[in-house]
């Protein structure tokens, strides 16, 4: 297992190069964030090698959904345009959305006709065309269910369960389910069962307390439980640390969570 940071939401008084020199001089090594077009990519790029840090995850699409046949061209473009970024930053996984989101958080949906079941069916076909792609660019894929009730009213896929039962009829080991620990206890899943037995179907897994959303110890989530079940079922992939705080609690936030990953 290895600990990631979304400087997204960290250092936010800073520009955000700026923040990897705070998060190195923490001890982080992996960091990932949401959108790549408002970022300098040249600047970018030359800081994380002169620091020995990595990009392990950003999103796929921010414009596009995976919900209506009548954007998927645009959908499919978006995508490749973010693989060639990806590439370019030596980054893994990239995190993919059912539907774009609105500044207040709440999801757009522009499908024009369709029940759930058509919404879901065609997500199914956009994900399996994208698992080509992932082969095509060695790249992995991550969809992610995201809360309803809190952050983000009108998302389409805000269980666990309708997740696993995507991935499962996509049926492609590079694609597979981003795992918010928040947004799931935001939604009553039962988080530890999933964990415990769906492992397979999970390819990256984010955590922030909850409730609040803030770093661990800040909300009553059972953060030793939850890396306990990680170990049990030897997960060797990225836990990303996608928490909000304020700037000057920042790099507290960074040291609570490294040695609690840690222990």
């Amino acid at each position: 297992m290895k600990p990631a940071f979304c400087l997204e939401m960290m250092f936010t008084d800073r520009p955000f190069v700026d923040r990897l020199d705070y998060a190195a001089r923490a001890g982080v090594e992996f960091i990932e964030f949401w959108d790549w077009r408002d970022k300098d990519l040249d600047l970018l790029s030359r800081r994380l090698g002169e620091l020995d840090m990595h990009v392990v995850n950003f999103s796929g699409n921010r414009s596009w959904s995976l919900l209506d046949p009548l954007e998927e061209e645009g959908l499919l473009f978006e995508v490749l345009e973010t693989v060639d970024v990806a590439k370019r930053l030596k980054t893994p996984h990239l995190m993919l959305l059912a539907q774009p989101l609105a500044s207040d958080g709440s999801a757009i949906d522009r499908t024009r006709f369709g029940n759930d079941e058509v919404k879901f069916g065609q997500i199914v076909f956009c994900g399996q065309k994208l698992a080509r792609l992932a082969d095509r660019c060695d790249i992995d894929f991550v969809i992610e269910p995201l809360n309803t009730r809190i952050d983000h009213p009108g998302y389409f896929l805000d269980s666990s369960a309708l997740a696993f039962q995507l991935v499962r009829e996509i049926d492609h080991p590079r694609v597979k389910i981003l795992y918010d620990v928040y947004h799931m206890a935001a939604m009553d899943q039962p988080v530890f069962s999933d964990l415990a037995n769906y492992l397979p179907l999970i390819g990256y897994i984010h955590i922030a307390d909850f409730p609040g959303r803030g770093y661990p110890g800040t909300g009553r989530f059972d953060f030793s439980r939850f890396m306990d079940v990680l170990k049990e079922q030897s997960y060797a992939g990225t836990v990303g640390f996608e928490f909000s705080c304020t700037p000057p609690d920042s790099e507290k936030a960074l040291q609570k969570s490294l040695e609690l990953f840690a222990r």
